[in-house]
Formats: C-alpha cells, sequence, structure tokens
C-alpha cells in the first residue's frame, strides 16, 4: 500500500515537471513565429516580381542567383533569438544573410534571402517556406 503511494507520488511528480516544462517552452521562451511563403520560377531568361506579399525571387535561369531582403522588427520590450529555416522545394537553394542572431528591443535588421539555383536544375515553378521564429533569451528571466 505505501510502496503504491511513492509510485503514484512520483509519476504526479513527474507529469507535474513535464507540463510545467512545455507551458514554460512555449509561452514563455518562444514568443511568436511567422512563416512567409517563397517561390521562383526556373526559366531561361530573368524575370522580376516585387510583390510584397511574399518572397518572390522572380524568373532565375539555372545557375543564376536571385536574392530579396526583408525587414526583421523586434517589437517586444526584451531581446529576442531569431532563428530563421527554410522549407520545401527552395530549402536547399535559398540561404540567409544572418541567422540565430539577437535582436535588441524595438529595433530592426536587413536580412537577405538569397536563391542560388544549380544548373541542370529543371525549368519549372519551385516553392517554399521561411519560418522566422522570435525567442525569448532564458538570461532574460534571470
Amino acid at each position: 500500500m505505501k510502496k503504491n503511494i511513492i509510485i503514484l507520488t512520483l509519476v504526479l511528480v513527474i507529469l507535474c515537471s513535464v507540463f510545467v516544462s512545455i507551458f514554460f517552452y512555449t509561452n514563455l521562451y518562444i514568443k511568436e513565429v511567422y512563416y512567409l511563403d517563397m517561390d521562383l520560377v526556373v526559366k531561361n531568361n530573368i524575370g522580376v516580381n516585387a510583390d510584397s506579399d511574399a518572397i518572390h525571387f522572380g524568373g532565375v535561369p539555372p545557375g543564376g542567383k536571385s536574392m530579396r531582403k526583408t525587414i526583421i522588427k523586434n517589437n517586444f520590450s526584451h531581446p529576442v533569438l531569431v532563428s530563421i529555416k527554410t522549407y520545401g522545394d527552395l530549402q536547399d537553394s535559398v540561404s540567409v544573410s544572418d541567422n540565430n542572431f539577437y535582436l535588441a528591443k524595438n529595433s530592426t535588421k536587413i536580412i537577405t534571402f538569397l536563391a542560388s539555383i544549380k544548373e541542370g536544375t529543371e525549368i519549372g515553378k519551385y516553392f517554399g517556406k521561411a519560418k522566422i521564429e522570435f525567442k525569448r533569451p532564458l538570461s532574460t528571466f534571470i
């Protein structure tokens, strides 16, 4: 009987610890996450798409490059760690000028997305997403 109470108590403590950790991580550590659509068209000539609703690289020939800039702004009252990851068809073709950087409160930074298309890439449309994550550095909790 006493052994069962001890085991039950340990299980409850572990479960509480897990839930507190998940709450801390999702509500305090990760502040915001944005997803930006990305696209480009691989074709034999250059094309431009200046729309601002996504990261449009326009038309890029095989072996060519295209870049787009975007402004990252920290509206929080504390510094944040900004990390950027790309997904989709463009995951291996797009790089960012700066990644995993700290951004002071109420400040901005211009980031360049560079699409480098390999020779031999098939003509067609390619799509992806850029995930921009704002995290609160653990040092700001102290």
